[in-house]
């Protein structure tokens, strides 16, 4: 199965059904809490594997289920 070019496999879109965009909200990483780097039990640092160093996390915002998917978030199988 392939993803959905509709919806990027988030199974949902943001917007008038008949035009439907998705949109990025960004938020502080929970993991490490911003920094971009979690410590270990024993004091080592490294980078952040949830948010790859960038202290952010992106979360799609969106509010209807994607028709061309039903929300599944992969594209229906081909009939030929």
């Amino acid at each position: 199965m392939r993803t959905c070019p509709n919806c990027n496999g988030t199974g949902r879109i943001q917007g008038p059904r008949d035009l439907p965009r998705i949109s990025w909200r960004w938020k502080t990483c929970p993991t490490c809490e911003g920094a971009g780097e979690v410590s270990n039990h024993i004091g080592q640092w490294s980078r952040c594997s949830v948010c790859k160093g960038w202290g952010q996390v992106g979360m799609p915002i969106s509010e209807y289920t994607c028709d061309n998917c039903n929300g599944r978030g992969f594209a229906p199988p081909s009939r030929a």
